[in-house]
């Protein structure tokens, strides 16, 4: 196993490109020097024939959305604004 770490974009939706390495699980995610961040811990071992992906869903406080994907945590960053997490893995 191994854990990686991808910055996030603020943005409703996104998708981080893992490669071929099979995502186990996101573990969680945090401010880290002005960024939103979030770990994935990978099977680094054993490759799948396919791709995967992991969608991501930051979400405003306050704002309206439709839950996709598992919540992952509630981020308050330093500036102020609070980002509330989601995430669904998706095979290519």
């Amino acid at each position: 196993m191994i854990i990686y770490k991808y910055v996030l974009e603020i943005a409703d939706r996104q998708i981080i490109q893992l490669g071929i390495k099979n995502p186990v699980k996101v573990l969680s995610v945090a401010e880290q020097k002005g960024n939103l961040v979030m770990w994935v811990q990978l099977d680094d071992e054993n490759y799948n024939s396919f791709a995967s992906d992991i969608e991501v869903n930051v979400i405003g406080t306050g704002n309206k959305f439709r839950p996709d994907g598992d919540f992952i945590g509630t981020v308050i960053m330093s500036y102020g604004l609070v980002w509330h997490v989601f995430a669904r893995t998706k095979k290519r």
